[in-house]
């Protein structure tokens, strides 16, 4: 997407040219820029001295009950999608 940095690399904190409210055309485009790399996870998750923490969560419309409010958002899903034959949530 314009404006907005390549390969960063992933991490913790604020990604250079990317401010909070910006939006993004796709998955790929989150990926690229460094702000989401799990392909297909909508939580990505890194540890730090034994603790795991999402370090960013993608909100695709994918799962039926998620409710995004624009400033807040109740997250339902993590990997309950028949991606095979229904598409359903599970």
């Amino acid at each position: 997407d314009a404006g907005h940095s390549i390969n960063q690399g992933f991490g913790w904190g604020h990604v250079a040219g990317v401010l909070v409210g910006d939006t993004f055309s796709d998955r790929a485009c989150v990926r690229v820029v460094g702000l989401h790399q799990p392909p297909m996870s909508g939580i990505a998750c890194s540890s730090h001295r034994g603790t795991k923490f999402a370090s960013s969560i993608v909100l695709s419309g994918g799962y039926e009950c998620d409710d995004d409010k624009g400033d807040t958002f109740e997250y339902t899903g993590e990997g309950g999608n028949d991606f095979l034959s229904t598409k359903l949530q599970t």
